[in-house]
């Protein structure tokens, strides 16, 4: 049997062979994607999943909730093997750093926190993730709910978008809010990253790509209603944005915009 309710988010590991599914259920499940099997189905939230998040190595799946924890998980066991907690509201999305040490959450406490997955070869380290439960920092300056959160393909900055209509970029190493990208004029839903660009997608129903050396908008994009969501395929240049009124749209990046 699938999911007993909507499917809220998916992710995919880095050979595409597998994904991971977070539903209203209150559960996450992983699925062989070449026979649609199901592999594992992970069960211990308490409220919907709201994002799901997989390691670049595909051994673990990060899953973020509304019952206001991030709860981690063995790829190859199918065991829970953390559950973070710290966020005085729920969870909205999860992200994991390119070297797949870290996990970003993003919440609608308002804030974004920064989490070890414990994998420092530093003892140190790894005595501090046990004090402090894993948690390393949190990053405040959003004025309303955070619902989207990605960062760069270098691992070094954070961009986040909510309930305001301007994206903040975050410095990880300094933990500070660096700069602000202005151009929607609603929530935004979903963000991605590729290279030295970010895309955004907003209620106020566009797609717009950012230069983030630059700080302005390079490209913009119309839909017919608010858009919900935004990825970018491997190929790096092919974006796939889906709107509220079912329609999925692929855009593709030209080279020198």
């Amino acid at each position: 049997p699938g999911h007993q309710d909507w499917v809220k988010a998916i992710a995919i590991t880095a050979d595409s062979k597998r994904v991971v599914s977070g539903s209203g259920d209150k559960t996450v499940k992983v699925w062989n994607l070449e026979t649609g099997e199901e592999i594992f189905t992970f069960t211990g939230h308490t409220d919907w999943v709201n994002s799901v998040a997989v390691t670049p190595d595909g051994t673990m799946a990060i899953s973020g909730s509304g019952d206001k924890t991030i709860k981690v998980w063995s790829l190859e066991t199918g065991e829970e093997m953390f559950t973070f907690l710290g966020h005085a509201d729920g969870i909205k999305a999860v992200a994991v750093t390119p070297d797949g040490k870290r996990v970003i959450s993003a919440s609608g406490d308002k804030t974004m926190k920064v989490w070890s997955l414990g994998k420092e070869k530093n003892i140190w380290a790894n005595l501090w993730n046990l004090v402090v439960k894993n948690q390393l920092f949190t990053l405040k300056g959003h004025e309303s709910f955070v619902n989207t959160v990605a960062v760069t393909a270098d691992g070094k900055w954070v961009i986040s978008g909510g309930r305001e209509k301007n994206l903040k970029v975050w410095d990880l190493s300094s933990r500070k809010e660096i700069f602000t990208l202005a151009g929607h004029e609603d929530a935004v839903t979903s963000v991605a990253t590729v290279g030295n660009k970010a895309i955004s997608v907003s209620d106020d129903n566009t797609l717009k790509v950012w230069d983030l050396l630059s700080r302005k908008i390079v490209a913009s994009f119309r839909g017919d209603s608010a858009l919900k969501a935004c990825a970018i395929a491997p190929d790096g240049v092919t974006i796939v944005a889906a709107e509220a009124s079912g329609q999925v749209h692929f855009l593709r990046l030209e080279e020198g915009k």
